[in-house]
């Protein structure tokens, strides 16, 4: 991900207008937060929408999950916005690990500073957290034991930062979300 992009207007092949981002649009990420609507390019120059907050938003209002996990916040000053933006950011800068596998062997695999993203089947990526530690000795773990011992690094909404096990973060978006592991390249 990159700096933000002044206003902006694609056209498709047959030079219709396919999409306009202008950096006047306020935008509000959750219930009652004000901010900005922007354009970014991810790392292949993908565009997607990302939300920078209005300056007299209280600390814990000015970015959401994904600026946490994707690190846009403190480097950008921005948030991506959930759904088909975070899906593409994480499709062009991030490699998925354990497709195919069982919850358990995928996350064997995940190591820390890895992301995890929650998804419904409505909404896609609604979701982000990233790994702060893997438990040892994973193999002789059950499910429910990996998904308490392993840490993640977090932000809901409107609270701040926090650590809190997979199982407490995965809980908030029942009934099971479908969890997708990344690896930054």
């Amino acid at each position: 991900m990159g700096p933000l992009i002044p206003s902006i207007t694609l056209t498709d092949p047959n030079g219709n207008i396919s999409m306009i981002y202008d950096d006047s649009q306020p935008s509000t990420a959750w219930s009652g937060v004000d901010g900005t609507r922007f354009g970014a390019l991810t790392n292949k120059g993908r565009l997607v929408r990302v939300w920078k907050p209005a300056q007299t938003n209280s600390t814990n209002e000015k970015y959401f999950c994904h600026g946490l996990s994707l690190d846009t916040y403190r480097r950008y000053g921005y948030s991506v916005f959930s759904g088909p933006n975070i899906l593409k950011t994480l499709e062009d800068e991030y490699d998925e690990i354990g497709i195919g596998h069982t919850p358990k062997n995928a996350i064997s695999r995940v190591i820390p500073g890895d992301i995890i993203s929650f998804s419904n089947l409505n909404t896609g990526i609604i979701h982000t957290v990233v790994v702060i530690n893997v438990p040892v000795f994973i193999e002789s773990m059950t499910e429910q034991d990996i998904f308490e011992s392993l840490m993640v690094w977090v932000k809901d909404g409107k609270k701040f930062e926090c650590v809190e096990s997979l199982l407490t973060s995965r809980s908030l978006f029942l009934p099971v979300p479908i969890m997708r592991y990344w690896r930054a390249r």
